[in-house]
């Protein structure tokens, strides 16, 4: 059994045992959010198994902004004279990151190529607009906070990953009760995106008994005794149980501190509506989709371009 963390799981693919026969053998399948499964598939084939996941997202302060594909996004920033960032970042060259997570979500979904007609657009005037956009809002001496600057409407939107539920009471004390969480600019349009914390794969070449212990352990990892346990860890992220996030949101009350870099320390105090806060979540969760990444050999290129660039 491997920790995927340390190789990567996509990169991986002719390594891994499919887990389809877990979940009829340990009938787990209906106490996992179908997330737990897109999470780790690999095409259609369910390789890793996934302990625990986290969302990213962008939220706005701008109520009116409905939805933002590419092409929009950009032209949201360029229309925006009074802006001195587009997000919150460091000081130190974001351009490259700008580029590579922005309007780069794998393959299959950029703003730089189409794979699947063989296009590209690294020659255009678009792509030098996002270029000149990212140079001068993203490579920056001083560094951005989140919050009160994206509300002042000098900062266009904010970057947040959600890891336990209690952040979304600090967000909402931040940004207040109609935050728009729009999303990133995808090529159909805004969408929020699921990234797992610890998978796990099995070995092909793993003889059969080594495969039965691998599967029950996996199935232990994913039970409720296991799920609960590993929720008590602060490095443990949302779980991919049904009944055990809902107790991570049920757990959160006025006394619950949450500390996120960039916000500080914050105790949920009067701020508490777990109502508001579970029906955000699932909506996140539901409207998400599975993040992806170039290859490596095509990041390092790009990385090694891009910082030169900026």
């Amino acid at each position: 059994m491997i920790d995927t963390f340390l190789t990567g799981l996509e990169e991986m693919e002719v390594l891994w045992e499919p887990l389809e026969g877990l979940t009829e053998q340990y009938h787990i399948a209906d106490e996992l959010l179908p997330c737990a499964l897109e999470l780790g598939k690999i095409d259609d084939s369910w390789c890793g198994a996934v302990m625990d996941f986290r969302i990213r997202t962008l939220v706005t302060g701008d109520p009116q902004i409905k939805d933002w594909d590419y092409d929009t996004f950009l032209q949201q920033v360029d229309n925006r004279p009074e802006l001195e960032a587009i997000f919150n970042c460091d000081s130190g060259d974001y351009g490259t990151y700008f580029i590579t997570n922005f309007i780069s979500h794998g393959m299959e979904d950029n703003f730089l190529f189409d794979a699947d007609e063989g296009t590209i657009n690294f020659d255009s005037d678009e792509f030098r607009k996002a270029l000149e956009l990212a140079k001068k809002y993203c490579v920056r001496k001083e560094p951005v906070s989140p919050g009160a600057s994206m509300l002042e409407g000098k900062v266009l939107c904010n970057e947040l990953t959600i890891y336990r539920p209690e952040e979304l009471a600090l967000y909402r004390s931040c940004y207040g009760e109609d935050a728009n969480y729009i999303g990133y600019p995808t090529r159909d349009g805004a969408a929020h995106f699921l990234e797992a914390g610890s998978t796990l794969a099995v070995r092909k070449t793993a003889d059969r008994d080594e495969k039965e212990m691998a599967a029950a352990f996996i199935a232990i990892c994913l039970s409720y005794e296991g799920q609960s346990a590993a929720a008590d860890d602060v490095n443990f992220h949302l779980s991919v149980r049904k009944d055990v996030l809902a107790e991570q949101i049920a757990a959160v009350n006025k006394d619950t501190e949450v500390f996120v870099a960039g916000f500080g320390q914050f105790k949920v105090g009067d701020d508490l509506n777990r109502e508001a806060d579970e029906k955000l979540l699932q909506e996140l969760i539901d409207g998400a989709k599975v993040r992806r990444y170039f290859p490596v050999e095509l990041r390092n290129i790009l990385f090694e371009e891009l910082e030169m660039y900026f």
